[in-house]
Order: structure tokens, then sequence, then C-alpha cells
């Protein structure tokens, strides 16, 4: 002990006093420095003579509000293993940060700082507001193990207030081929009950009609294929989820022998964040897919959307 102490004090004699800040329990002695004011030298200075001390740079900031992308935790330290945690944060939760955390003693992430003295991993935040619909899913499964178009245009049309049934859509409005010759277009291709294959919008659209004239109902939409992506997050902001053609678990898109997708996969963009986007599949359930894939697959099938308006 006696040893140690002159070393502290000599330590604290190297470092300006302004830059020293309290240490952090059970680490030892720790330096924060500040990144206006600590040099390059004085840093490499410390760590060539004394390589057993950490140090941290804050860059503060004016607080800001930022948004949580995946479930995240905010922690007294950042290390998982030293750090308590404060709280779990969900996706989309808003929470304010105060400084940037470019260099802890612990790893090479980058954190910030938030207004609660907790760390939180940079990667798990946003400063772009997420968009997310409150869409309730409808299995395809059982009744329907083809109809995943049919079961997207039901999600949207009781999202927007009409009570339509995914089976009744199938069986009574949606116009049907009897084989693959069909122009799917302007039909689904056999049957979604059994031997299905699948329709593009132009099918849901003629599906729509039928169902206003049979229950006068007015419901207006739009056939979004070749838009751009933006039109897509556009419709997003005036809180219209969109049914997209992709692929299943949005892999490469494939075709047969005959030209048709072997792979394609109808579901509802319901919201998107930063950098990635929320899909409501008829199949897995609520899912988040990285926007740059997302996008990337839906380009390869040809832009297909549609949108309810009203």
């Amino acid at each position: 002990m006696v040893r140690i102490l002159p070393l502290l004090l000599s330590l604290v004699l190297l470092i300006p006093s302004d830059l020293i800040k309290d240490p952090l329990e059970g680490l030892g002695v720790t330096f924060f420095y500040s990144s206006e004011s600590a040099t390059e030298a004085q840093k490499a200075s410390v760590n060539k003579k004394y390589p057993q001390l950490s140090y941290e740079e804050r860059e503060y900031m004016t607080p800001t509000v930022a948004y949580v992308k995946t479930s995240a935790g905010e922690r007294t330290l950042p290390d998982g293993k030293k750090g308590k945690r404060i709280r779990k944060l969900k996706a989309g939760s808003e929470i304010t940060v105060i400084a940037k955390i470019t260099h802890n003693p612990f790893n090479e992430k980058l954190y910030y700082l938030t207004d609660s003295e907790g760390y939180i991993d940079a990667s798990a935040l946003t400063f772009t507001k997420p968009v997310i619909l409150p869409v309730e899913n409808i299995m395809q499964y059982p009744e329907l193990p083809n109809g995943c178009e049919i079961t997207s245009l039901t999600i949207v049309m009781n999202y927007k207030g009409y009570e339509a049934d995914k089976c009744d859509m199938a069986d009574l409005y949606l116009p049907q081929w009897p084989n693959l010759k069909g122009d799917p277009n302007k039909y689904f291709l056999r049957n979604p009950r059994t031997n299905g294959f699948y329709c593009f919008a132009g099918a849901l659209c003629i599906a729509i009609d039928n169902y206003n004239l049979e229950n006068y109902t007015n419901i207006e939409y739009e056939d979004l294929t070749g838009c751009e992506t933006d039109r897509l997050y556009e419709e997003i902001d005036k809180g219209n989820p969109v049914v997209v053609w992709g692929t299943l678990r949005w892999n490469t898109p494939r075709k047969l022998s005959i030209g048709l997708y072997r792979n394609l996969h109808c579901m509802v963009l319901s919201g998107y964040t930063e950098d990635s986007v929320i899909i409501t599949d008829p199949i897995y359930g609520i899912t988040e897919v990285p926007k740059t894939r997302f996008e990337s697959v839906w380009i390869k099938m040809n832009r297909r959307a549609l949108v309810v308006t009203k």
C-alpha cells in the first residue's frame, strides 16, 4: 500500500486536475478525459507509464432525444458483467442522451450516456423517430396454406376498420384461375385453400372491388406497383400499412422453368426505423428485416405493392 500511494500521487501531478473525475467503484483508479481538453500526448503518456489504468472519453452534447431500435439495457457501466442494469428499454422507447462515449475502458463499442447517467450501446439507438403502425396480424394457416396475398389484404382491411374475413375474401371475392396458365395480375392461380400458387396486386384490386359491390362499402385503394421505395415509407407516415410482394424469409427470388416464382411471398409493411422495416407476416408473424435486404428483394420482385387508403 505504501508503494501504491506515491504512484497515485505522481499520476495526479502528471494529469491536469480538471481532467480527473471520480473513480469507478471496483475498477481501481480510472481517469475520465474530456475530449475537448485532453491531448493525445497526455493520453499516450498515461498509457505508457501506467498501462494498468483505464480512461474514458466523453463528448458532451445538447440533451437529445433518441429512439431505441431494438430492446436494449441501460447500465451503470459500458460492460455487461461489471455494469448493473438500470432498466430495460423496449423497441420504440424514447430516451434522452447527454454525451457520446468515444472511448471506454471495457470494449471498442461506441456508447451514449443518458440523462440518468446510464450507458447504452449506440448501435441500439437511432435519432430518426421510428414509425410503427399497430397492425394486428392474421395467420394464413391452417385454412389458407397458399393464401398469403388475400390474408395480407385482409390484415390491411381490418386495420382500416373493415370486418373482413380471410376465408370469405378468398372464397367469395378473390378471382381464381384453375391452372398456372392464367394472368396473376388478374387472377389467383388455382386455389389458396389447396394447390394455390399466387397472384399480384391487380387481382387483389379486383377482390376489393367485388367486396365493395357486395357489401356496399367504398374502400379506396391504389396499386403502387412500380413505385419508388420512398413512396412505401410515405404511406406508413400517413398511417397506411402496405401490402408488399417479396420472398419467403427474404431470400433471393427464384423461378421455375415455366417462369413462375417458386418462393414468392406476400406480406404487410407496417413500420420502419432508420435501418430496418417491420413486416406483419401471415406465416412468420411480426418480424424486423434489415431495410437494405427488404428493399433489395422487393425491387427484384418488380416493386409490387398495394395500399388501402380509406
